[in-house]
């Protein structure tokens, strides 16, 4: 039996652009046939917003009242005292409710006042189920794919880093109008920094679209409370996920690290809000290396 021989560099020549044009064919026919959603996002930024007025408004209360009862007063509950002495009597005989009503009425009367509680007070308040703050995340979601990608569901998913089985879920319900957000100082209710309900995203091929998510916590899922406990100041771990209509993961971000400080939880409770930066001070430090 004889081999043939075979000119490689004539049968390159000859057959390459053949072969190659029958991949290049067979690759269109097969996103055709089987069209596929490919989309990738990141996160960069964690805001932890203020907290709303529904749940703000009572916990100030509760912790002002122990602040009036406690022997080393804030300089606001010494006042409200020196300026009420009949508020004393509450105090002697530890009328917690009394007093409140009291000063409801002093606070109604002045038109409210700004109240910054001393942080072991609102320490003790943590773990209150009103403590919970939405969180505010701008993502950009790029669809490489090459087909439409729609998108019902955007989930946060929250882990304490030093004990992963600790997971709180945050769910995306809302668009923030960013610049409402930009302009803090200026006095927007809560519902007037909402831009639009949340209904469905939809991405075509090719191209990215940009959101300003509004997360809020999920407590039960299945009607099986979730939530152990509050999230608390501490070091944690997150990531994104978002489902299509019939359930379909259509992304998983990367997990990221963030650190939720002390500052960004009480200026939630005081009415500010936070943003954590998740990559700036690995940029800023390389920056100062750059030669």
């Amino acid at each position: 039996m004889e081999w043939t021989k075979i000119n490689l560099p004539v049968f390159i020549k000859d057959y390459l652009p053949i072969i190659l044009s029958v991949i290049a064919l067979f690759a269109v026919f097969w996103e055709k046939i089987y069209p596929r959603v490919n989309l990738f996002s990141s996160i960069n930024k964690v805001g932890v917003l203020r907290m709303q007025q529904g749940n703000r408004g009572p916990l100030l209360r509760k912790m002002l009242s122990d602040d009036l009862m406690s022997k080393s007063k804030s300089q606001l509950a010494a006042k409200i005292i020196e300026e009420n002495p009949y508020l004393q009597s509450f105090i002697d005989i530890q009328d917690d409710v009394g007093l409140m009503n009291q000063v409801d009425s002093i606070i109604n009367k002045i038109g409210g006042i700004k109240y910054n509680p001393p942080p072991d007070i609102a320490q003790k308040y943590l773990d209150e189920p009103l403590f919970v703050f939405p969180l505010y995340i701008p993502l950009v979601i790029n669809n490489s794919g090459n087909r439409t990608a729609y998108i019902s569901t955007i989930v946060l998913k929250i882990w304490q880093k030093k004990n992963p089985d600790n997971i709180w879920l945050y769910w995306a319900i809302t668009e923030l109008e960013e610049d409402k957000l930009i302009h803090r100082h200026e006095k927007y209710t809560d519902a007037d920094r909402l831009e639009s309900s949340f209904v469905m995203i939809c991405i075509s091929p090719s191209t990215k679209i940009e959101k300003n998510l509004f997360f809020v916590p999920i407590m039960t899922v299945n009607k099986q409370k979730i939530w152990r406990n509050n999230v608390k100041p501490g070091k944690y771990q997150c990531k994104i996920l978002a489902y299509s209509p019939d359930g379909t993961k259509l992304l998983e971000t990367d997990t990221v690290d963030f650190d939720l400080t002390d500052k960004y939880v009480f200026d939630s409770l005081i009415g500010s809000d936070s943003i954590n930066d998740i990559k700036a001070d690995e940029h800023f430090a390389k920056a100062l290396n750059e030669k």
